[in-house]
């Protein structure tokens, strides 16, 4: 099917050089691109895809890894909290 789109001129321009580079014609190159932004794009198909593989598959994570998690976690809270600060470091005047 042929169809007659706008397109700012540095954007033709990067795809003319992208198409002459991988060796393929503007029509292909936009084709693919076109394709693969409207599956990019489909949510129902995505969720679809998803869903086959979480039927087949468990999504519970592996308890090394989740031991691995929880102590991360633990470490980066531990090491985010205000300190107070030493009487060590304070002048006496």
């Amino acid at each position: 099917m042929k169809a007659t789109v706008s397109i700012p001129d540095p954007v033709f321009k990067a795809a003319d050089d992208l198409a002459r580079r991988m060796g393929v014609s503007r029509s292909r190159l936009y084709s693919v691109a076109l394709q693969r932004f409207v599956q990019d794009h489909d949510e129902e198909a995505m969720t679809a895809k998803l869903d086959e593989v979480y039927a087949q598959e468990s999504s519970a994570l592996d308890p090394v890894f989740q031991s691995i998690q929880t102590r991360s976690l633990e470490t980066s809270h531990r090491s985010s909290r205000p300190t107070a600060p030493s009487s060590d470091n304070e002048s006496v005047g």
